[in-house]
């Protein structure tokens, strides 16, 4: 079999063999390089050098970049200040600007490496001034200027005398409120309790402010007790509102007027009334009839439950129909009533209605002298029916003079003393006609 194969067939396949076996040399060369040497001083994981490197005074700035009201995208160029103060036209620069050019922000956002060098972090505060601009055209300030944070001072934070003998030791204590810290040099002591000797922290937790001993978690021992003064508790918004004992009581006072106060040995809510706080005093006027209107109701508030008693009282909208001075607006539009208004209308309708009460008593009484006179006229008359001519029943002239018996004075018969004499006439004549027929049929 061997004779069938030519020479030049078995230089070629011999050719292949060698290639092959170079080829697989080359590859375990270069999948397998040599070990490094652990001990080597070279080595760039274990060097000295490399572990005890300096950290170096820069530090990252990373911020957020609008351009025509959208978040920038592209080249810019950039430019730091370091200020002393956040109004650049009155602060002072710390040393030289940092221009930092080409950087690239993506949505907005940039971040950048700024390095000012250590000496300007010696513990007072900084600012940052930022310059920027479209790559290649004029810079443009942006404002407000940028507070710089602890970051950069912590960099150096490290002993200044590199003396290990003061290095703070890890030996903390606290004994009551009172810190101490050890150390090579001793032991420093500091109550955390007591804070310019005016703000104290108890060690159960309660809070005194000018009162060395508070007897609740929160005490305040009142610089005064003035309305203009300052004590007590204000509480700031639009306005001020303090809360503060002015002496004898519990007073809310609004922008240094005193609105309300709750009375000391009673409790007694108390609103300020004083004719000197008042304006366009006018008088009520009536009211009884739309007092008549109102609608008393009994609810619930919507977070009470079932078994929560009812409350009695009025629905805003309905009052607001009738006596919109009642009513009053918060902040979120919800409708409110002023429940201590509703007495005044109260007493002003028991005034109204005694008044007409007074009024029918007098009409009563002018009524009751006239029926008097009337049943004395008709005993009268039943006296006159046997003959006599009663004493009340005589004319007097026209002008004046005394009186006559000539008859009863007919102009007057249309009065109420003349409609009662005439009733008695009436009455006896029927009593004479009676006695009449009596007479015929005897």
């Amino acid at each position: 079999m061997l004779r069938r194969f030519t020479r030049p067939f078995l230089i070629l396949v011999i050719l292949i063999i060698c290639l092959m076996v170079a080829g697989t040399s080359w590859v375990y060369g270069q999948s397998s390089p040599p070990a490094s040497n652990p001990s080597s001083p070279n080595s760039q994981t274990d060097s000295p050098d490399r572990a005890l490197a300096p950290l170096g005074s820069a530090f990252t700035y990373q911020g957020e970049l609008e351009d025509d009201n959208r978040s920038a995208n592209g080249s810019y160029d950039f430019s730091f200040r370091l200020l002393d103060g956040p109004d650049p036209s009155l602060a002072g620069q710390i040393g030289s600007p940092v221009a930092v050019n080409d950087v690239t922000v993506e949505n907005g956002i940039f971040t950048v490496q700024l390095d000012f060098g250590a000496s300007p972090f010696t513990g007072e505060a900084r600012w940052l001034e930022i310059s920027v601009a479209r790559a290649g055209e004029t810079l443009t300030a942006l404002t407000p200027t940028q507070p710089l944070t602890a970051v950069p001072y912590a960099l150096f934070g490290e002993d200044a005398d590199a003396d290990p003998a003061n290095e703070l030791n890890s030996n903390l204590s606290f004994t009551g409120t009172t810190l101490q810290i050890s150390d090579a040099g001793g032991t420093l002591s500091q109550d955390l309790g007591t804070f310019n000797g005016n703000l104290i922290i108890t060690t159960n937790g309660r809070l005194g402010v000018r009162e060395s001993s508070p007897i609740t978690d929160l005490q305040i021992n009142q610089s005064d007790g003035l309305i203009g003064g300052t004590g007590g508790l204000t509480l700031s918004r639009s306005t001020n509102w303090k809360i503060m004992h002015t002496g004898s009581h519990l007073s809310f006072v609004e922008d240094n007027v005193r609105r309300a106060y709750i009375e000391t040995g009673t409790g007694n809510y108390v609103t300020v009334s004083d004719e000197t706080q008042k304006k366009d005093v006018e008088p009520l006027g009536t009211v009884m009839a739309d007092v008549l209107r109102l609608k008393p109701v009994e609810y619930r508030y919507n977070t009470q439950d079932e078994a929560a008693a009812m409350n009695y009282g009025f629905i805003a909208q309905d009052v607001a129909a009738i006596f919109p001075e009642l009513t009053r607006t918060a902040e979120d539009g919800t409708l409110g009533l002023s429940y201590a208004d509703f007495g005044v209308l109260a007493i002003a309708s028991i005034q109204e209605q005694q008044a007409q009460i007074e009024a029918l008593q007098r009409e009563n009484a002018a009524l009751r002298v006239e029926m008097n006179e009337i049943r004395g006229l008709l005993s009268q008359g039943s006296t006159s029916a046997n003959g006599a001519v009663p004493a009340t029943w005589r004319s007097a002239p026209a002008t004046g003079g005394a009186a006559t018996t000539d008859g009863p004075n007919l102009g007057s018969l249309f009065s109420l003393n003349g409609l009662g004499w005439l009733g008695l006439v009436l009455v006896g004549a029927l009593l004479l006609r009676a006695r009449r027929k009596g007479d015929r049929a005897g």
